[in-house]
């Protein structure tokens, strides 16, 4: 009988190995400057839809003026839990976006992840919602989870310290440029 007994760890082992690394079990803490929550405008009306094939772009529209961030898209449930872990670096003007299919609380963290990064949560209708900012490195299973306190569509990570440069604000427009 020790050969079910093995299998049975082994199952076990392998069955903590796929959980997302979206989902952490730790509980949520968020930074209350960073985390407005805003009512939707009566007009808001929803990004136009482009196929994730078609978005090269993420931009933002600021008071210091109109900002595009090249973005990498990441439209499964599998590239949601990578993300940008296990990178070096990140170009100075590049990102990641995550693609949902409806608004909804998100939560992430940086477990594995080797670079600080900006996270950005947009609203259906393009708005930030929320920032979390220099979100660091962790390499251990206790990590900080950096979310949006308001339903979120779209999530833009990008280089820390990038919200800051281009002057980005919670109420502010984003949109989706074609290739």
């Amino acid at each position: 009988m020790q050969i079910p007994s093995v299998f049975l760890l082994f199952a076990l082992v392998f069955a903590g190995c796929l959980q997302p690394a979206a989902v952490p079990t730790a509980t949520p803490t968020f930074t209350p400057s960073t985390n407005v929550s805003i009512s939707p405008a009566a007009t808001a009306t929803p990004l136009p839809t482009l196929a994730p094939a078609e978005i090269s772009s993420v931009f933002f529209q600021t008071s210091q003026g109109r900002f595009e961030l090249a973005v990498e898209i990441a439209d499964t449930p599998e590239e949601h839990a990578r993300g940008l872990m296990n990178r070096s670096s990140l170009a100075q003007n590049a990102g990641m976006l995550f693609l949902f299919p409806e608004e909804n609380l998100r939560y992430f963290w940086m477990k594995d992840t080797l670079i600080p990064l900006d996270m950005v949560f947009l609203s259906s209708e393009g708005k930030v919602v929320a920032l979390a900012e220099d979100a660091q490195p962790c390499r251990s299973q206790s990590c900080s989870i950096y979310g949006s306190e308001v339903p979120s569509r779209y999530v833009v990570e990008a280089n820390a310290g990038y919200v800051r440069s281009i002057g980005l604000s919670i109420g502010d427009e984003a949109g989706f440029s074609p290739k």
